[in-house]
């Protein structure tokens, strides 16, 4: 892929950056001490700000010495493209990226390991030959949504009812999520009516924009998905505004969902069961994992990220967990947060299915 040629002026940003934001925590001993990281992420949405953040408080926790500089495309996807080429033309040492696409990333693992970085990568599609993929289980993570979203019509609307659901059209893997959901409800209610509407920006506004075409076209809607969550946020706003409120006549789910989602269940809104990650411990072994490499360790290619059902008896536990993931409390649950492979993944059809490194972190485990 051609690469858009970089002003002067921005790279001069990026090294700025790199001097005055760093989270170095160690001295000139520290192994990292001199070292650089650039973390760049896709778009600018809530979730991706905490990535950033448990990225630094991480690194600042063990202490190795490297400075982190981190930019955000604001869902430019050329735009990213050409920050983590400046990453690699600024010869830092280690390159770390949230993706929206897959396009034109394979090329730039190859300029990053021309130039010995370290590149890694926590995004719905993999880079072909990147050093670590973390990948979401997309497709998994809908079906165990959508699971609970049909029983619960069962329950609470003798399984009457149609569900909306917002997909993507931009990502294969992304769009799995919705695929998922509408066979985790097809699971329960075989016969159950489902619309579908895009919302390919993946914000709040577009989640509402979507959620109230759906219920203006079919008012028997009584279940929505939001492919992501600020979608899914978007999606309640315009149910709420439709007067659909009640959690016993109308259900909001989601795949990905962090406190946020977690405490609008609290909050007794129709959002009341999602599919979550615990993406604060998942970018906090993915810094450790990073810093491994750069200490010339041998790190797995691929880690898989578990999901859990969130609901109203376990959301409380999940925002501490997810707001403290450096409490030694949650120690195992941190070190479990991801399945680690050696294996490499090229496509989010094909994961790795057999059993996972054992004890890779060690005994007691660290970081």
């Amino acid at each position: 892929m051609r690469m858009t040629r970089i002003s002067a002026t921005f790279g001069a940003i990026l090294i700025l950056a790199t001097a005055c934001g760093g989270s170095s925590s160690g001295g000139s001993s520290a192994p990292l001490a001199g070292k650089r990281i650039g973390v760049s992420m896709c778009c600018q949405v809530g979730l991706l700000d905490q990535f950033v953040l448990n990225i630094k408080n991480a690194a600042a926790q063990t202490g190795r010495g490297e400075a982190i500089t981190s930019v955000n495309a604001a869902g430019d996807p050329a735009k990213q493209l050409n920050d983590v080429e400046t990453f690699i033309g600024q010869h830092f040492d280690a390159v770390m990226t949230t993706e929206q696409s897959d396009a034109g990333w394979a090329d730039l693992v190859v300029k990053a390991h021309a130039s010995h970085i370290i590149f890694t990568n926590h995004s719905a599609p993999p880079d072909a030959g990147a050093d670590l993929n973390i990948l979401y289980p997309h497709y998994q993570s809908g079906v165990l949504n959508g699971t609970d979203a049909a029983k619960w019509l069962q329950t609470n609307q003798n399984g009457v009812g149609s569900a909306g659901i917002s997909i993507t059209t931009d990502n294969s893997g992304l769009l799995a999520r919705s695929h998922g959901f509408e066979d985790g409800l097809k699971s329960v209610i075989p016969g159950i009516k489902i619309y579908e509407a895009a919302a390919n920006k993946g914000d709040d506004a577009d989640g509402a924009r979507a959620g109230a075409n759906l219920l203006q076209a079919h008012p028997d809607i009584k279940i929505f998905f939001g492919w992501n969550e600020p979608v899914a946020l978007g999606m309640l706003t315009a149910a709420t505004e439709a007067g659909r409120k009640d959690p016993k006549s109308f259900y909001i789910g989601a795949p990905d969902a962090s406190p946020t989602a977690f405490q609008k269940i609290l909050d007794g809104t129709p959002m009341q069961a999602v599919a979550a990650p615990n993406f604060s411990f998942t970018t906090t072994l993915w810094l450790y994992l990073t810093e491994r490499a750069m200490m010339g360790q041998k790190i797995p290619h691929t880690g898989l990220i578990g999901v859990l059902l969130v609901n109203k008896d376990n959301a409380k536990d999940q925002i501490d967990a997810q707001n403290h993931p450096l409490d030694p409390k949650y120690s195992a649950l941190l070190f479990g947060g991801l399945k680690l492979y050696w294996q490499d993944t090229t496509s989010n059809d094909n994961l790795p299915t057999g059993d996972p490194i054992a004890n890779y972190w060690g005994t007691p485990a660290k970081g």
